[in-house]
């Protein structure tokens, strides 16, 4: 049986509708992309991004999930085997989430202890979903619920500056978001783009001998995981270096 909430349930044979009685249900089945109405979210549950927003298969590029000091926490994972990088961290501590008809995300009632509140919070004829995107955005979305035609709106985020999560580029490649407001990596003076996803960028000719110059780039700074070292912090020592 499909509940209003869009959990999938098992009853018994019974035929009982009691949350207790219930054989199975798609509520209790981590990792999962989404987290729905009612849903609860605790300590031993995670979320985990697809490869893209239009496939079904588990990317494991982001995750999401509590940490042991109870922070709901964003992890970039760049490669399997290596440690996850955070990104992202609640201010306050939450052992166990739900999100609620409300628009709260919260460990109590409506209002109190919320981690989150949407932008049209209060308003309970709607349907909710709170996202973790293909791209480490993580997201509530919100639609009318007597409306199927509706669009689903976006009502929070977690990360409102995206070239700032980890992972939007790869290396020596400049993130500037587009007029979508999505991360678009491109490559700076003398780099070619070096994937096919245009995410990393090559250096077109190898450095030979003293043969160099800088180039200053306007508002560019480096973050995340586009540098593995940086001691100098001055453009002049930089030259120097």
């Amino acid at each position: 049986m499909l509940q209003d909430t869009g959990n999938l349930v098992l009853n018994t044979s019974q035929g009982k509708t009691s949350a207790r009685s219930f054989a199975w249900e798609s509520f209790n089945e981590f990792p999962t992309f989404i987290l729905l109405l009612t849903q609860k979210f605790s300590g031993n549950d995670s979320l985990q991004s697809r490869s893209t927003n239009a496939t079904y298969g588990s990317g494991n590029y982001y995750s999401l999930s509590i940490d042991a000091q109870s922070k709901i926490t964003l992890y970039y994972n760049e490669q399997e085997g290596q440690a996850q990088k955070s990104f992202w961290q609640s201010n306050g501590e939450y052992p166990a989430i739900t999100l609620d008809k409300y628009g709260f995300l919260n460990t109590s009632s409506v209002g109190e202890d919320s981690l989150i509140m949407a932008s049209d919070g209060g308003q309970e004829d709607r349907l909710r979903r709170l996202t973790l995107q293909s791209n480490g955005g993580l997201r509530m979305y919100s639609r009318k619920r007597d409306s199927p035609s509706s669009s689903w709106q976006m009502v929070w985020e977690a990360v409102t500056g995206y070239c700032t999560i980890y992972g939007s580029c790869g290396e020596n490649a400049v993130c500037k978001v587009d007029q979508n407001w999505e991360p678009n990596c491109q490559c700076p003076p003398g780099f070619d783009p070096g994937s096919s996803d245009n995410k990393t960028c090559r250096r077109i000719d190898e450095i030979k001998g003293t043969d160099v110059r800088f180039v200053e780039l306007d508002y560019v700074n480096f973050d995340g995981l586009n540098v593995t070292e940086a001691t100098v912090t001055k453009l002049q020592a930089a030259k120097i270096h």
